[in-house]
């Protein structure tokens, strides 16, 4: 019936909460109790503690205090003895570091005596070696100059037979040939086209320096020329030469191209100049000098037609590039008149250009007038 109640009180609205707070006042209250009781057990219990206690309290203070005195004492015995033995202890420390630093003292010197020794061996090692490099370099380079002497005195003797051989055949004449300088001289036809040129080999096998001089106008046998003529080859002659003196080559092998290029060059001044000549002493010919160039001035006189005209060639390129330089040609009546177009024409029809072009373009000339 009890539990009936008690489920029914549960099941009404807030009676869980109330039955809650009811527990929990029941706790609290006997809770309370407990500690009333607890702190009345500690009360006694202390009380009969002290009562205990109290009798023998005096006599252990004074024990713990003698105690507290004789371990105050063991305590400083202790430290004193830790201190006496920690000095002892520095104190062979200090010993042995003396007797380290006198033993690495002396080692010290001796490594210094030792790198000393050492240094001054190697210095002379070192020098020997230099002098030995310094020896073998020499060595080699002797042997070097001793191949390249004996290379270029076979060289030298080929060349001079060489020269030898063709005496009288090319216009270069040796005058000088030893292992540094090389002095030929070129014969040309005239007077006005005679050379010196001398080779120079520089330092060590460096670059080859070329001295040229004209030796033109002095006296001597050869193919005459007017004066006008003579001056002006002269002028050709020396230009060319101040174009080719102070110029260096880069190796003594290419003396013999530049030798070469000076005689193809004189060589077509010469033939310019001498089928001038050739023309002069058919034909009333007048040289005129323009600097970069100079023009050929050839009157002819036509018999039949009462006529004289004037042919004016422009050679270009300094005269040694002649007859591959351009040509201008200018035909001008004087006296009377003539075809002057199919002259012209009849030039470039029939004259091609080549070695004796201007010969044969007065030929042509010569036979359109008459």
């Amino acid at each position: 019936t009890r539990m009936r109640a008690f489920r029914s009180f549960l099941e009404k609205p807030g009676g869980q909460e109330k039955f809650e707070m009811l527990c929990q006042s029941i706790q609290m209250q006997v809770l309370a109790e407990f500690n009333e009781w607890e702190s009345e057990v500690v009360s006694s219990f202390a009380d009969k503690v002290l009562e205990t206690c109290t009798e023998n309290a005096e006599e252990q203070l004074k024990s713990i205090e003698e105690k507290h005195r004789e371990v105050d004492e063991a305590n400083e015995s202790i430290a004193i003895l830790k201190t006496k033995r920690a000095q002892k202890a520095r104190r062979r420390s200090l010993n042995r570091r003396k007797h380290n630093v006198t033993a690495l003292s002396k080692e010290i010197s001796a490594l210094e005596k030792l790198s000393l020794t050492t240094t001054t061996y190697l210095n002379s090692q070192r020098e020997e070696n230099d002098r030995l490099t310094r020896t073998a370099e020499c060595i080699r380079s002797a042997l070097d100059a001793s191949a390249s002497l004996a290379a270029s005195t076979k060289t030298a003797r080929e060349v001079e037979r060489a020269f030898a051989s063709q005496e009288g055949i090319v216009p270069w004449t040796p005058t000088v040939l030893t292992a540094r300088t090389v002095a030929v001289t070129y014969d040309g036809a005239s007077v006005h086209t005679r050379v010196a040129v001398t080779y120079s080999l520089g330092e060590g096998g460096g670059p080859v320096s070329c001295a040229v001089a004209s030796k033109g106008g002095r006296k001597g046998t050869g193919v005459p020329f007017r004066e006008d003529l003579g001056q002006a080859l002269q002028a050709r002659v020396d230009s060319l030469c101040g174009s080719f003196n102070g110029g260096t080559l880069p190796h003594a092998s290419d003396i013999g191209e530049s030798l070469q290029d000076f005689t193809w060059k004189m060589g077509r001044l010469e033939n310019l100049f001498g089928e001038i000549r050739l023309l002069s002493t058919f034909y009333e010919v007048n040289l005129e000098d323009r600097s970069e160039y100079f023009t050929i001035h050839i009157d002819l006189i036509s018999e039949t037609e009462s006529c004289k005209i004037r042919a004016s060639f422009d050679i270009h390129g300094e005269g040694f590039r002649y007859p591959f330089a351009p040509i201008n040609l200018d035909v001008e009546p004087v006296v009377g008149s003539v075809d002057i177009s199919g002259l012209c024409r009849q030039i470039t029809r029939t004259v091609k250009l080549g070695f004796g072009y201007l010969t044969r373009a007065y030929d042509v000339i010569s036979a359109f007038l008459c």
